[in-house]
């Protein structure tokens, strides 16, 4: 049994189609994902009340990040620089 050249050229444009469509889902999944990334990653992150643990966290790090210490905390850091101490995990 001939299938004849036409039906394997369907076939063919068939299965190109189908590579097409799995491709443009793909590729529009992907581009879903790095916009929802972008907007998440633009917005600010939120401000805690100092009076609650949360705010008191968010203080401590900020100041560290910043390099804005209040002075006891300056001066044990210098007192630590200079005995030499190291972090031991």
């Amino acid at each position: 049994m001939d299938i004849g050249p036409h039906t394997r050229d369907n076939a063919a444009m068939g299965s190109a189609t189908r590579s097409r469509t799995v491709l443009l889902v793909v590729g529009s999944l992907v581009g879903l994902l790095v916009a929802i990334a972008v907007v998440l990653a633009l917005q600010p992150p939120p401000v805690f009340d100092p009076s609650t643990p949360e705010g008191a966290a968010q203080g401590y790090y900020q100041g560290a990040l910043d390099g804005d210490y209040g002075p006891q905390t300056r001066a044990a850091l210098v007192a630590c620089l200079e005995a030499g101490c190291r972090v031991v995990e």
